[in-house]
């Protein structure tokens, strides 16, 4: 397994790409393009066949990415930058938070039981009375 610190120095940043939305290795693939394809349904698997020039641990990185930058408080120098964002770079941001919490509710629903699954006449917490 590699450690987190190997795995988000493969997220880049560069203001001239990308609008200067984090990205993969330096690559033009951005981690909410990753974060979308997993948030559709397609697996790792799928992902890697289809985007051959990334790794296993470019998809573990983006998620790792998501997971920090949606539970970090923005520090000082972040809010500085994002008051200098053109409409189109804040546009892009929140369709960008929005792929994590969609990603993260699919997360959810795929812990959750299938109703389908149980017997006829049992009820569980998800059901209304």
């Amino acid at each position: 397994m590699t450690p987190t610190a190997d795995l988000l120095d493969r997220i880049t940043l560069n203001p001239n790409q990308c609008s200067g939305r984090p990205c993969i290795r330096g690559m033009r693939i951005r981690v909410t393009d990753v974060l979308e394809l997993l948030a559709a349904g397609q697996s790792q698997e799928a992902i890697l066949e289809a985007y051959p020039y990334l790794e296993a641990d470019d998809i573990t990185a983006c998620l790792l990415y998501a997971v920090r930058e949606d539970s970090a408080e923005p520090d000082r120098s972040q809010i500085i930058q994002r008051l200098s964002w053109t409409p189109k770079q804040r546009l892009d941001h929140l369709v960008e938070m929005v792929a994590i919490k969609a990603l993260g509710r699919r997360a959810q629903r795929v812990d959750e039981p299938h109703r389908a699954d149980k017997p006829a006449g049992v009820k569980s917490e998800h059901d209304e009375d």
